[in-house]
């Protein structure tokens, strides 16, 4: 039958794939398998499918014929949320924390940064606070998870910062209004630590007496709603 169906032009000659974004040509190569030799009847659509879902961008698939001679692929693919990097390795998580594949460091260059074991579960709550505070949100190049129990946000500028806990919004206006206020200062920090409730401790790049007086005469024109330990 097989033979047959070739010698009457129903061959696959082609596949229309739709819905495809960062499912590689590669990936649906493997996937589709050796079609040469193979007509378009006797081809397994729906072991083409399940080689489809395998891969981790892939929430759905179908793999359909359209006569005489074309596959027709339809991707649902999941959304990528973040990048995680721990031990060397970066990957594109969803907002489950479901790893979808590698990320080489220029392929999400829009993507925020997670970092630090069991940091992709709980990335898309912390992202979620954050969104809230834009000026922020930009300032900062990585978010790392620190003992699988609270954040730390390291901005552009090099200062980290050591969110709570608990509750991280009010760390976050507190940082806010500083990268609003005055984010030439930024630039003299070293650490910001929020971990003990209605204040935080600055750490200065240049802890000398001169760094401390530059420090301190914008710090006095732009407190927060927390006392401060310098």
């Amino acid at each position: 039958m097989n033979e047959l169906a070739l010698a009457a032009g129903l061959g696959i000659a082609n596949v229309t794939v739709d819905g495809q974004v960062n499912v590689t040509d590669a990936d649906l190569t493997a996937a589709l398998g050796a079609r040469e030799g193979v007509s378009i009847f006797a081809f397994d659509t729906a072991a083409a499918r399940e080689r489809l879902r395998e891969f981790g961008w892939v929430r759905e698939a179908r793999v359909m014929r359209l006569l005489p001679a074309t596959l027709v692929v339809e991707l649902e693919e999941r959304a990528p949320l973040a990048v995680w990097r721990e031990g060397g390795e970066s990957v594109a998580i969803d907002a489950s924390g479901r790893v979808l594949a590698p990320a080489p460091p220029s392929a999400f260059p829009s993507l925020p940064v997670v970092s630090g074991p069991g940091a992709a579960s709980p990335a898309k709550d912390m992202l979620e606070a954050l969104s809230g505070f834009p000026d922020l949100a930009r300032r900062v190049k990585d978010i790392e998870r620190i003992a699988g129990r609270r954040w730390d946000l390291l901005l552009d500028t090099g200062l980290r910062a050591k969110l709570p806990a608990g509750p991280v919004n009010a760390a976050l206006a507190d940082l806010n209004e500083m990268v609003i206020k005055n984010p030439a200062a930024l630039y003299e920090l070293a650490e910001l630590d929020f971990r003990v409730a209605s204040q935080f401790t600055l750490r200065l790049k240049d802890a000398s007496e001169g760094g401390r007086k530059k420090f301190l005469s914008w710090f006095a024109k732009a407190r927060g709603t927390r006392d401060s330990t310098l």
